[in-house]
């Protein structure tokens, strides 16, 4: 099929740096001053690892010691150098017929670490909530940056009434600045409010709605692939978009908060399965993804990215770190030579930090590649 649009918008973490919002490394570095003493001595533990560089790397040793996985365990503990020290007896163990090697666990002390484990993670997510949570005091950086990233776009765009945003931030960003922009712009993010009850519900073809708009608005279509801090899941299993950013605890309205928290990447129920699908189709439509800020550690957003290059799709990756995460962490998989193909001709790499103006001017430096396409 060949492509009909020019640029998505993709966001990641670092595209929320430049308005206070912390990245995975920084959040546990403020987590190391937070945490009540038990829980920040777990932290301080794992985190002495060279390898454990943010919270991303902190959570996915917790959750193998909460699955009892011992083979993710192995890998994400013994393989760091130094090792993870945490307060249980830890050995390998080697097989003298199979040489397989395997760990044991001191049990007496093995079921107080594990509670201690589970008390750190409540307490990481809790304070996520608030670290993300939206800052009015920066609404006016936010919509002069957004002003500037959706001319661009729609200058390299054909046709130009709509954009999809996908990102994995939890903020509410992108739907502050359609409340706040003067530009005209309609969003549609999955949700419709019920007339009846005067609430907002996730309904999945809300994506395919069309609306009688003035001239010249541009509907961004909106997709949280994470999910967001103010989306609920009601105990009759609807999906709610509510007015408060904060964790809720279990109530008679609410089961749960409807996040993929990180390393959990899990699409497989709603409304992450249907964001996922559209993200999926989406690559073979567009032309191009405009990737500001994501470091491409996601498997299956990483798969389907990689299938939009193999097409002839290309992307635009910005972040100060941009061909070290796409070498380190979307093209692992791939030789040398291989990588370097897709370097510089399917994955453009600009080095800079968005909203910054040196960002934006290669931003359309690189862009500007599109409009003989």
């Amino acid at each position: 099929m060949p492509f009909i649009k020019r640029v998505a918008l993709f966001l990641g973490a670092g595209a929320s740096r430049g308005f206070n919002y912390p990245t995975t490394a920084e959040f546990l570095e403020a987590l190391k001053g937070e945490l009540p003493r038990d829980e920040r001595e777990i932290l301080i533990r794992i985190a002495r690892s060279k390898r454990v560089t943010d919270i991303e790397h902190v959570l996915k040793v917790i959750d193998a010691v909460i699955m009892f996985d011992t083979d993710r365990l192995s890998h994400s503990v013994f393989s760091y150098e130094p090792q993870v020290k945490i307060p249980v007896k830890l050995r390998r163990v080697k097989d003298a017929s199979t040489h397989k090697e395997s760990i044991q666990f001191d049990q007496l002390d093995w079921n107080l670490f594990v509670e201690q484990c589970r008390r750190t993670k409540e307490e990481i997510i809790s304070r996520l909530h608030l670290h993300y949570a939206f800052d009015p005091t920066r609404t006016d950086d936010i919509v002069k940056a957004y002003d500037v990233l959706i001319h661009l776009i729609k200058d390299v765009s054909t046709p130009v009434e709509e954009i999809h945003v996908f990102t994995t931030n939890y903020d509410r960003i992108i739907e502050e600045y359609s409340l706040k922009t003067e530009l005209p712009v309609s969003l549609v993010d999955g949700f419709i409010r019920e007339t009846r009850t005067n609430r907002r519900f996730w309904f999945a073809n809300d994506f395919e709605r069309k609306e009688k708009l003035s001239a010249n608005t541009t509907v961004l279509k909106l997709f949280k692939l994470h999910g967001s801090l103010d989306w609920r899941q009601t105990h009759d299993n609807r999906i709610e978009q509510v007015d408060t950013e904060e964790k809720c605890s279990v109530a008679r309205k609410y089961k749960r908060n409807v996040l993929i928290y990180p390393t959990e990447e899990d699409y497989s129920e709603e409304p992450f399965r249907t964001l996922l699908n559209h993200f999926r189709e989406t690559t073979t439509q567009y032309k191009a993804f405009l990737v500001i800020g994501f470091s491409f550690r996601d498997a299956q957003l990483n798969t389907i990215f990689m299938n939009h290059i193999k097409k002839g799709g290309i992307l635009f990756v910005v972040s100060p770190h941009a061909k070290e995460d796409v070498t380190n962490n979307l093209l692992d998989g791939l030789g040398k030579e291989e990588q370097g193909k897709l370097l510089g001709s399917r994955i453009v790499t600009v080095k800079g930090h968005f909203p910054q103006e040196n960002a934006f001017d290669r931003i359309r430096k690189a862009c500007d590649t599109l409009r003989s396409g």
